[in-house]
């Protein structure tokens, strides 16, 4: 697991940081700390953290103020804070946990091994829907990991996927998003047999759903929902192998 303390007090990292690693460092390999919102904010955006332990009054701002810059975030929330006060708020952004300073190691450790057990089941319950979704050697459905467990779609609803930093996000035929902890890279390699084409660094398509194809500006397809989707000029010759035969 990769895990984030969001603390401005020192201390009370160190404490926390310390707990988890003595009795739990076979499943956390990356820990970090960092001492405020601004700090947070850069952190999310540049790396994908399964588990925060986030404080909520700190010298620049609130907990509440970080979550609300990203309202899809998929890590688990675990609120570490003096104030006993805040739970209610807390649990309205979906907190995995709250729990107040001094925090005794029984109830850490509680805490811990729910999260744990709960990725334990997400995973088994992915592989045991990812193997009823093939039929013939044909993969027709997908499983898309959420906040707090899956969600199956199929194939064909799929238009298009587009990157979102270590985020995919999925654009359906019904004109819902869909956004996957995933990386493109990641749906790449299981959706191209399937007859879908990364055309783009940012994009995956479903070659299915193309209506057009322009040759002006670089190249260009035209997806059933009239989104214009940009070539990359390495991939232009092979999205022409593919797409006119």
């Amino acid at each position: 697991m990769r895990v984030a303390i969001i603390d401005d007090e020192e201390d009370a990292r160190y404490l926390l940081r310390t707990a988890i690693e003595k009795e739990f460092n076979e499943f956390v390999h990356f820990i970090v700390e960092v001492d405020g919102v601004e700090s947070a904010t850069q952190l999310l955006n540049r790396e994908e953290i399964d588990v925060i332990f986030l404080d909520i009054k700190m010298n620049d701002g609130t907990g509440f103020d970080l979550l609300e810059r990203f309202p899809n975030l998929k890590s688990k929330i675990v609120f570490v804070t003096a104030y006993n006060n805040f739970a209610l708020r807390a649990f309205e952004f979906f907190a995995f946990a709250y729990i107040v300073k001094p925090f005794k190691k029984s109830m850490l450790t509680e805490v811990m091994y729910r999260i744990i057990n709960s990725k334990r089941n997400a995973a088994h319950n992915e592989i045991v829907a990812m193997a009823e979704s093939y039929q013939n050697g044909k993969l027709h459905k997908i499983v898309v990991p959420e906040l707090e467990g899956f969600r199956i779609i199929s194939l064909d609803d799929v238009l298009y996927l587009q990157s979102d930093n270590n985020y995919s996000e999925f654009h359906l035929l019904d004109a819902s998003n869909l956004v996957s902890s995933k990386t493109l890279k990641d749906y790449e390699r299981l959706l191209e047999p399937e007859g879908f084409y990364r055309v783009h660094k940012s994009f995956l398509i479903n070659l299915s759903h193309v209506e057009a194809y322009i040759k002006v500006d670089g190249g260009r397809v035209i997806m059933k929902d009239k989104t214009e989707v940009p070539i990359g000029r390495r991939k232009l010759a092979e999205f022409r192998k593919r797409f006119l035969g």
